[in-house]
């Protein structure tokens, strides 16, 4: 999948640190983290279920997980878990060959979770992007297939635009991701002035790389196709100003 345009996104890979501070802070327009460098390597699927950072799958931090959602995905299930205030959540993947547990680190952003806050997409390469709004905006982060495991595919989006999707844009194996945001290049992104300018989404493979915005600039997120399950192809897409 090649990306459109010769000119750098306008988006900025940044540390999970940093994306925690510019939630409290001020929330940029759209912020895409690379895959953590030392995340696990996948176990085999005859070793059982997979435990991301929790001793106990059933406990949301000090209390029993709730279930928040579930979706259907190539004839198995996910299911969005998290604790009485969200502050610790999880995805129970159970797709064969997967029986997956995985720790979610939106959660340290806080974000507010909803039966709306999962959607996944099957396929050759199975994705789940689980979203919720915070101060400013909406964050989101997806879990995709890798190989015989589950796990975090990049670390997080930000729109500021409150609009995060998951969608197969380029017609390829794997989904994509759509994140919605003001078009205020001259100006501050936590001005008045900023919040009124017209919107484009910009798209990323699963990595966290962007393939391109937008050629046209929208009012609202409401005026794209599809929505509220937006759906652009590549042909809808140019270069990121």
């Amino acid at each position: 999948m090649e990306k459109l345009g010769s000119r750098a996104p306008r988006s900025v890979l940044v540390t999970a640190a940093v994306a925690m501070v510019v939630v409290v802070g001020t929330l940029v327009a759209v912020v895409a983290l690379r895959p953590r460098a030392d995340q696990a390597e996948p176990a085999s699927p005859s070793a059982g279920p997979r435990l991301t950072g929790t001793a106990d799958p059933t406990v949301c931090g000090q209390a029993p997980c709730q279930t928040i959602a579930t979706q259907v995905v190539n004839g198995g299930k996910v299911t969005l878990l998290a604790g009485p205030d969200s502050g610790v959540a999880r995805l129970d993947v159970d797709v064969p060959p997967s029986d997956t547990i995985v720790d979610l680190t939106i959660t340290e952003q806080g974000v507010k979770l909803s039966q709306d806050s999962l959607r996944c997409l099957g396929g050759a390469v199975p994705a789940c992007l689980v979203r919720g709004p915070v101060t400013g905006g909406q964050i989101g982060e997806v879990v995709a297939n890798r190989g015989s495991n589950w796990e975090i595919a990049s670390q997080a989006y930000l729109s500021d635009a409150n609009y995060i999707g998951l969608a197969d844009v380029s017609g390829s194996e794997a989904p994509e991701v759509t994140v919605v945001r003001h078009d205020c290049p001259t100006v501050a992104q936590d001005t008045p002035k900023c919040a009124a300018a017209p919107v484009v989404a910009e798209v990323f493979d699963l990595g966290g790389r962007s393939i391109g915005c937008t050629k046209r600039r929208y009012t609202s997120p409401s005026q794209m196709r599809g929505y509220p399950t937006i759906r652009l192809s590549t042909s809808d897409l140019g270069s990121c100003s």
